[in-house]
């Protein structure tokens, strides 16, 4: 025997792991894993608390007022009897008492528990239970009673007195937490279920009971961050894949080199580290460039959706003046110009002349440059000028508009 306090579960946990031989890695990360202990406060509680004895009446199979006594102390104490004797009505009297309900009947069959908690074979008698607990070092007697006024299992007050008869408040001598931990109340109809049950049931009882929270923290905390892990190395394989089909169909050493390395059980990130570190010059200069050009800026889409405005509504009001007025009258003005503007001759001459000579010498032959005869001189003996406009004595006939022929 020692009077050193024995170790923490925390502490112990942290021992083992440290003794564990794992890698570094491991240890640190199981470490971080590992919850803190939960610091508990006595919430004002003196000490243990034992039970002396469980007294009931007009509950569940006890109708009169009838008291169990039990010896106060360490350890665990068997209640035997017939069936039929009330044990079970005992113990759930104990634990309504001490909690306000029953796990018994929690969850399962509400209705029969709703109808059956009172003992219908004295339907006089008052229900009540009541635990004497002796509290602290000293053993101090407190009482807890619950009486019902209702026909309802809810309608009850629970009353709590010192030896003295003053008044106390039950989370001051009783520790819910703890009642809920390490129920010391338990039928022998539900400890058969809890032995009998599933595997996984039973182990959650006897962790409570051994108070091993925190190892089933730890250990939900722990699939956790195997989850975790396998997501990154099942997203890191896909990249892998991903990168190997790329790097199969370039035609270089190098990428030939890296697949290589990637496609073994284990891939051989080192070479491959090697790899990206011994680039050529050539390669490096490449890399700027390409860094370069990553970097660049691209159009700011703001302003591109303005301008683009702007151009539309600049292009609809030039669609519009098109059709206006002011496009009817450059319209007008440019048939006017064609009007009035000098039609070319014929480049073969006049019509009237094409293929004839001159009677005599001395005179021109007409063609599209101008008239061949001399000034005064007629055609033919005539003395009036050639038809089609060849230059004459006389003065041209004016154009009129539309006949081919330009006004001199």
């Amino acid at each position: 025997m020692t009077d050193q306090p024995s170790a923490s579960l925390q502490a112990l946990l942290l021992d083992r792991l440290h003794h564990s031989g794992l890698a570094p890695e491991v240890k640190g990360l199981l470490q971080e894993l590992v919850p803190d202990e939960p610091t508990k406060s006595s919430g004002g509680r003196a000490g243990p608390v034992q039970l002396r004895s469980i007294t009931a009446a007009g509950w569940r199979g006890i109708g009169p007022q009838t008291t169990l006594e039990l010896p106060p102390g360490p350890g665990l104490i068997v209640v035997a009897g017939p069936n039929g004797s009330g044990k079970s009505s005992f113990a759930e009297a104990a634990e309504t008492a001490l909690t306000g309900h029953n796990s018994r009947w929690d969850g399962r069959r509400a209705t029969d528990w709703q109808k059956g908690w009172r003992n219908l074979h004295s339907p006089d008698v008052t229900p009540e239970v009541c635990v004497e607990l002796a509290v602290g070092e000293r053993g101090e007697a407190v009482t807890v009673r619950r009486t019902w006024h209702g026909i309802k299992v809810d309608e009850a007050r629970t009353k709590v007195e010192g030896p003295d008869g003053s008044e106390r408040k039950l989370e001051e001598v009783v520790d819910a937490e703890a009642l809920d931990l390490a129920r010391p109340f338990l039928p022998y109809s539900e400890l058969g279920s809890m032995i009998n049950g599933t595997l996984g049931g039973l182990h959650d009882a006897f962790f409570k009971l051994l108070g091993l929270e925190l190892l089933a923290e730890l250990d939900g905390r722990v699939k956790d961050a195997v989850s975790e892990c396998k997501q990154t190395v099942d997203r890191a394989d896909a990249l892998t894949a991903q990168l190997l089909g790329e790097l199969g169909a370039l035609d270089d050493p190098r990428a030939r080199e890296a697949v290589q390395a990637l496609s073994g059980a284990k891939p051989d990130l080192g070479r491959v580290r090697a790899l990206l570190e011994s680039r050529a010059p050539a390669a490096e200069a490449e890399l700027v460039r390409l860094r370069r050009r990553a970097t660049l800026a691209g159009p700011d889409l703001a302003e591109v959706g303005g301008a683009v405005a702007r151009l539309r509504e600049a292009a609809a009001g030039a669609e519009d003046a098109r059709y206006g007025s002011a496009e009817e009258a450059r319209r007008t003005a440019r048939l006017l110009e064609t009007a009035r503007a000098p039609a070319p001759l014929p480049q073969h001459g006049l019509p009237g002349l094409r293929g004839r000579k001159s009677a005599r010498p001395g005179v021109g032959r007409a063609d599209a440059g101008g008239g061949g005869t001399a000034p005064g001189s007629g055609h033919g003996g005539r003395g009036r000028p050639p038809r089609g406009g060849g230059l004459g004595a006389g003065r041209p006939r004016p154009r009129r508009a539309g006949s081919g022929v330009a006004a001199g």
